[in-house]
């Protein structure tokens, strides 16, 4: 997988394409797509994302310009609100995993509403329940205000506001 990567042939993108469905390797060839700018490849993680919406897949289509993955990675966050991160990230074994999870893709969601929002919301620094409702009111107000304006930065794979927002 990972010599397959950066390789421009467009049948490896075919082989990741087939890989999108797949319950292990889907998120994992959702995030590699979207790495490769494959925006081709939309449909058919917006069709996987329909089947078993997942936090890589959603990542993935904002990744490749789809606005509406932000909306979605809030539902996924306020799915979990009573937990500081959609996986317990501050937790010691957890910790030690997360580089390798985020290079398969495999992010909590808040993390990923936040590299697409190119924005801080400090979900990171929450522990109580209280503390990550404030956050998520602080993402949703952010994408409230700003969601008709944003643009999205091909080059970076990440959504801009205006100056000064």
């Amino acid at each position: 997988m990972d010599r397959i990567t950066h390789q421009p042939d467009p049948r490896a993108s075919r082989f990741l394409e087939q890989l999108v469905n797949d319950p292990g390797y889907g998120d994992y060839a959702s995030v590699v797509l979207a790495w490769r700018s494959s925006a081709g490849s939309m449909p058919v993680i917006q069709a996987a994302y329909a089947r078993q919406p997942t936090v890589g897949r959603a990542l993935a289509r904002g990744s490749l310009g789809d606005k509406t993955a932000l909306r979605d990675l809030l539902k996924i966050i306020e799915k979990h609100r009573t937990q500081p991160l959609s996986f317990n990230i501050m937790d010691d074994n957890v910790r030690s995993y997360v580089q390798t999870l985020h290079t398969g893709g495999v992010i909590p969601a808040e993390q990923a509403f936040e590299l697409l929002a190119h924005h801080v919301f400090d979900f990171d620094g929450v522990s109580t329940r209280s503390e990550k409702k404030k956050a998520v009111q602080a993402a949703e107000r952010w994408l409230k205000n700003n969601e008709s304006q944003l643009t999205f930065d091909r080059r970076r794979g990440y959504f801009t506001t205006p100056a000064g927002h």
